[in-house]
């Protein structure tokens, strides 16, 4: 029987890529977010305006620790589309969810198509491979077919993959306190859970959408992991007092605010530029 990560991942090959929109703001939070099971009540729900619509329809209380996450994940699967290109994002979020709120893929083709653009890389750079924990992490750039055609189109390896496709597992936590080792350890388990081979463990990277920081030795928990871990702070949407809790236009927030790799995640993204260039497009926010 294939697991539950398994059967996600068979289930995307044969679903249409859904590129987002250029522009993002709460009152046109875009629709990325497929529901994982056809059967749910949840079936209408897509994004935040058709969630808090969902709410408002069956008299929900919008205040619940249960409705304010699901918003959050909603949010969170809106915002990894638009900034980093997540698509055919799911919604897992549930008590069964085994540690997965969103699961999707992850196309780097824009972030690659900058560095070449710039002349950052050319069909002379190399990507040299970086030590982690003392064992060698192999940058995914060089056995990609994008950075094989660029250095030699006549030389493509039978194994080569492109950076369109990658995996992302998305695991969300609107919180009040910072982000404690505990959770990052949490995380760590979560990946390996579900990652269980050589060939997924170098496509596959486990996201981590936070409402706050990470604590000073959550950070060196975050960095010390041995799996490719990425962070994204988002602020959670504010409702704006006084107003129609069940409109998407009366609640402000909702943006990133802070981005960063570990260093497992950053060697495996070697020669992207991946961090300058996101951080680069909150600052444009």
């Amino acid at each position: 029987m294939l697991s539950f990560y398994g059967r996600h991942l068979r289930r995307y090959a044969s679903l249409a890529v859904h590129k987002s929109p250029s522009t993002f703001s709460a009152s046109s939070t875009p629709s990325v977010v497929k529901l994982s099971d056809p059967l749910s009540k949840l079936s209408t729900v897509s994004n935040c305006k058709t969630y808090l619509e969902y709410v408002r329809d069956k008299q929900i209380n919008i205040h619940s620790s249960a409705c304010q996450g699901t918003l959050y994940e909603l949010l969170a699967g809106s915002q990894l589309s638009h900034l980093l290109n997540l698509y055919d994002l799911s919604w897992t979020g549930g008590a069964h969810d085994q540690g997965i709120d969103l699961l999707g893929s992850w196309d780097l083709s824009k972030f690659w198509n900058h560095v070449v653009a710039k002349g950052d890389i050319t069909p002379k750079t190399k990507i040299p491979q970086t030590k982690i924990n003392g064992s060698p992490v192999r940058p995914m750039l060089r056995a990609s077919i994008e950075y094989q055609r660029l250095v030699n189109p006549t030389k493509i390896t039978k194994t080569a993959t492109s950076i369109e496709t990658l995996t992302a597992l998305v695991q969300c936590k609107n919180i009040k306190r910072d982000i404690s080792p505990a959770i990052i350890r949490e995380m760590a388990g979560i990946y390996h859970f579900h990652v269980k081979n050589s060939k997924d463990m170098k496509r596959t990277f486990m996201f981590l959408v936070g409402a706050n920081n990470l604590t000073k030795q959550g950070r060196v928990q975050f960095d010390s992991s041995n799996c490719p871990l990425v962070f994204c702070k988002v602020l959670p949407l504010r409702l704006i007092e006084g107003k129609d809790a069940y409109d998407i236009d009366n609640w402000t927030g909702g943006n990133m605010e802070s981005f960063y790799c570990n260093q497992f995640a950053r060697a495996m993204l070697s020669g992207l530029q991946l961090e300058q260039q996101v951080q680069q497009t909150i600052r444009d926010q």
